[in-house]
């Protein structure tokens, strides 16, 4: 009865040591998620920063384009302008260079 006893008892030993194993195991595995969490917490944060930035240069890139799309029209407007004016004067040019020619022949 004393060896059945003894057995027993090497069995709950066992048992217990393989319990407190796992149970450090366990820690062990908690601790590292944890790191593994905040390490992931900072990189969200990081991505975030970059995401903000990233929108707030793209809101100045749009503003960019508005103004420069603007600065564009106006340019053509006014080279359709300067192209309209050189046509009148070209032709106010030949008209009076055909009227100086007809009063030479007159």
């Amino acid at each position: 009865e004393q060896a059945d006893m003894e057995a027993r008892a090497r069995e709950a030993a066992e048992k217990l040591a393989k319990e407190t194993e796992l149970k450090r195991a366990g820690m062990r595995r908690e601790k590292s998620l944890k790191v593994d969490c905040d390490s992931l917490a900072g990189e969200m944060v990081e991505m975030n920063r970059r995401i903000e930035e990233g929108e707030a240069k793209a809101a100045g890139l749009e503003k960019e384009v508005t103004r420069l799309k603007s600065e564009l029209s106006t340019a053509t407007s006014s080279l359709r302008k300067s192209a309209e004016l050189s046509r009148l004067q070209s032709s106010q040019s030949a008209l009076s260079d055909e009227r100086y020619k007809e009063k030479l022949v007159e």
